[in-house]
């Protein structure tokens, strides 16, 4: 099961999503990530690691859609500067699952974090 699929059964029933393509969670530099607040945000992001599925994997799904299957490698290297926000923004819970992230997807911003 792709990202979009897991979305999709999260937030809608199975239905497509609205944001399904996370752009409005991970991409600050995107026309989606203005669709939604913070709080909003904040609230997805929530859900996603309540279900249980790692927010690592979320990532990586996330990052080889874009640099991958639309070869569009500039995507993902938005992700660091949503989770330095949601860091910044977010309660304990969030915060833990953003330092317990690998190394090579969180090196980036893990200084200014702490």
């Amino acid at each position: 099961m792709n990202y979009h699929s897991r979305l999709d059964k999260l937030f809608s029933k199975g239905e497509m999503w609205n944001h399904r393509t996370l752009r409005t969670i991970f991409d600050p530099f995107a026309s989606e990530w203005s669709r939604t607040t913070i709080e909003e945000k904040l609230k997805i992001l929530e859900k996603m690691i309540d279900s249980g599925y790692p927010l690592v994997n979320w990532i990586i799904e996330f990052n080889e859609f874009y640099a991958i299957d639309l070869n569009k490698p500039h995507v993902p290297l938005s992700v660091p500067d949503a989770l330095e926000v949601f860091y910044n923004r977010g309660n304990d819970k969030i915060k833990t699952e953003i330092l317990m992230l690998p190394d090579d997807i969180i090196l980036e911003i893990k200084d200014r974090l702490t």
